[in-house]
């Protein structure tokens, strides 16, 4: 973890990771967890699950852009055109969870994924994205064979199983592991950004 000098006290950098899936045959399937699990979508418009999930899973990664949200920001985020609330349970407990939401352009973002702490080591984690990407791939409208879909995944790297989750997700993707850089203005492929996050 880097500090950051300059906006004052508590300040972090923050290394954000895009990730970019072009093809559905770029997936790597997870192996198949070590409990038996289950990938349920939400239904209707959640926004006290998806808050319940932001926090719970949220709280060892430093997630803080949204603690603050009201429950009309989190309904209007919920509610919003594209959006996906899937959730993985075991024994009838909620284990993980992820949010998927498709952009204007046809792309489609996991926007939030993970485990609950508990529930780590089992296996669970890849299981979960490659249901999540397949849903992914799923994602109307497909106008034709030349649409260009893409998954990008964002993960804030400040927590202490960072490493085991990056081998994760770059396994599930496809990807190999990008040397980390600070890039400006928008986000590249395979690329990563710091910016500051008050913690």
């Amino acid at each position: 973890m880097t500090r950051v000098s300059g906006p004052g006290p508590g300040v972090r950098e923050v290394v954000v990771t895009d990730l970019e899936m072009t093809h559905p045959a770029q997936l790597r399937p997870g192996a198949a967890p070590r409990a038996e699990a289950t990938f349920v979508r939400a239904g209707r418009p959640a926004p006290e699950l998806s808050r319940f999930f932001y926090r719970a899973v949220g709280g060892d990664w430093y997630w803080l852009d949204r603690l603050d949200w009201t429950y009309d920001q989190w309904r209007a985020w919920v509610t919003a055109p594209g959006h996906e609330l899937w959730t993985c349970w075991v024994d009838g407990v909620p284990a993980g969870y992820v949010e998927l939401d498709r952009q204007h352009e046809g792309d489609v973002e996991v926007a939030y994924f993970g485990l609950l702490p508990e529930f780590a080591g089992l296996g669970l984690g890849g299981w979960l994205l490659t249901r999540a990407v397949e849903r992914a791939w799923e994602v109307p409208p497909r106008v034709a064979a030349h649409v260009r879909a893409r998954l990008a995944r964002r993960a804030r790297e400040l927590s202490r199983p960072r490493l085991r989750r990056e081998r994760l997700l770059d396994g599930v993707l496809g990807h190999p592991r990008p040397e980390p850089r600070t890039v400006a203005g928008k986000p590249l492929t395979l690329s990563s950004r710091a910016t500051p996050s008050r913690s």
